[in-house]
């Protein structure tokens, strides 16, 4: 399980949403463009997989998930899959 942070440009953000959809069937969106995703993949293979959808001015960041997370402010629906997937 992964944290997928990126930053990018309004005009660029459902191109890299395909571009993570393309990872994974199981992602979730718990913020403006940033994503959990279920994924075997090591997170440098994950990152290289994204990186070439990058222009100069972006960036990504990909956590590895290790089990403990904490949160607040979230609807049920998001609360609920954080419980059920983290």
């Amino acid at each position: 399980m992964y944290l997928v942070a990126i930053d990018c440009g309004d005009e660029r953000l459902p191109t890299l949403e395909r571009v993570l959809d393309g990872l994974t069937s199981d992602i979730f969106s718990v913020r403006d463009r940033v994503w959990v995703i279920e994924a075997e993949s090591p997170a440098v293979e994950l990152r290289n997989r994204i990186k070439p959808n990058l222009q100069n001015c972006e960036s990504a960041l990909i956590a590895l998930l290790a089990g403990h997370a904490a949160w607040a402010g979230y609807d049920p629906e998001a609360t609920d899959w954080l419980l059920k997937n983290l």
